[in-house]
């Protein structure tokens, strides 16, 4: 499967302008983006993803299938998504995928690169930048979703 590797920065430029944001000065963390967010006057919905606690715990799993139907309530119609995961810290490079690969990506891609499954109780953002569409799972069990009108 082919990807490809986006610097953070060029994705901290595309979030800011999301929100109509000027500020430089935030992390590609669900926490701090919604604290950019919250700052340029947009308000986030979170939503409590259901049974987290006994995700946290190990007493079950979420299948990709499972947790990309809690969190795309809205679906990229554009193919580029970006990806960030926290290994992706390691190199401040985000995968770029084609939505259509998602499930691919997650089920055999990604574990291949980072020993580890794709579906942790970890913070995942997803960022569609053509669809102006930014879906984000919080560590702590939450989930949110923003579009941004279309640009006229």
């Amino acid at each position: 499967m082919q990807f490809e590797k986006i610097p953070f920065k060029q994705i901290e430029r595309n979030i800011s302008n999301l929100f109509q944001s000027e500020e430089q000065n935030f992390t590609l963390t669900p926490s701090s983006i919604a604290l950019l967010a919250q700052g340029a006057g947009h308000s986030l919905n979170w939503r409590d993803v259901p049974h987290w606690d006994k995700f946290e715990k190990g007493e079950i799993d979420f299948s990709s299938e499972q947790m990309f139907e809690l969190l795309f309530q809205l679906k990229p119609q554009s193919e580029p998504l970006l990806i960030i995961t926290d290994e992706n810290f390691k190199h401040q490079v985000a995968y770029l995928i084609k939505y259509s690969n998602l499930l691919h990506f997650a089920n055999e891609a990604y574990p291949k690169l980072n020993q580890m499954e794709f579906i942790q109780p970890l913070d995942l953002i997803f960022f569609s930048p053509e669809d102006n569409l930014l879906t984000m799972l919080h560590h702590e069990g939450k989930c949110t979703q923003y579009q941004a009108a279309p640009e006229e």
